[in-house]
């Protein structure tokens, strides 16, 4: 799945033989659109996760959540995206948003999609809402059967631009090997001082 950022250089077909020769695929299935909100200019990792082969998880807005379900902007977007991820053969699993968050003066859906899957956990981002954290790590598990499910608060992480998948990559270890995970820097690295 992908999310074509219009403001690069690059046409669908150019991204789509790039997307399969380098993560070797075979089917790259495009959402339209981007989030309202959204600082990532449109990464897919808010909206639609795989969790395995043929499943892919997809966001859904709600009555509790900031955006609404059928409302032209995210809504409308997350329900299209589950129809066109579905249209092109992978099942869907819808993932509700069910309340809002608050840091800094900000407001968040509870999106907990923004996930990093390792050697036998998965992380995500909590919101301090104990209901609706432990709802999440119940569906997270129903996703992850055999995987620990650690739902960590980060709500700062949250308000300054990316959760835990965004600042990570997903890079389970080899059999016998032990875990690596690449860590990306979201703003630049402070200038040395010169001496």
């Amino acid at each position: 799945m992908a999310i074509l950022n219009a403001t690069q250089d690059i046409t669908q077909d150019k991204a789509e033989r790039d997307l399969k020769h380098w993560f070797g695929v075979n089917k790259v299935v495009f959402v339209e659109g981007v989030p309202e909100g959204d600082r990532t200019n449109g990464h897919i990792d808010g909206i639609a996760r795989f969790i395995d082969t043929n499943t892919v998880v997809v966001g859904q807005c709600t009555s509790e959540s900031l955006c609404k379900p059928d409302d032209g902007k995210t809504g409308s977007l997350l329900d299209t995206a589950a129809q066109v991820i579905s249209e092109a053969g992978v099942a869907v699993i819808r993932e509700p948003m069910e309340g809002i968050a608050q840091v800094a003066g900000q407001q968040f859906d509870t999106n907990y999609l923004n996930w990093l899957v390792g050697n036998g956990f998965l992380i995500t981002t909590g919101y301090g809402i104990e209901n609706l954290d432990l709802r999440a790590k119940a569906r997270l598990q129903s996703y992850f059967p055999d995987r620990d499910i650690y739902v960590l608060p980060m709500l700062k992480s949250w308000a300054a631009g990316g959760g835990v998948h965004c600042h990570t990559s997903d890079q389970p270890a080899s059999p016998g090997q032990g875990a690596i995970i690449a860590v990306t820097r979201r703003h630049p690295a402070p200038k040395a001082s010169a001496r």
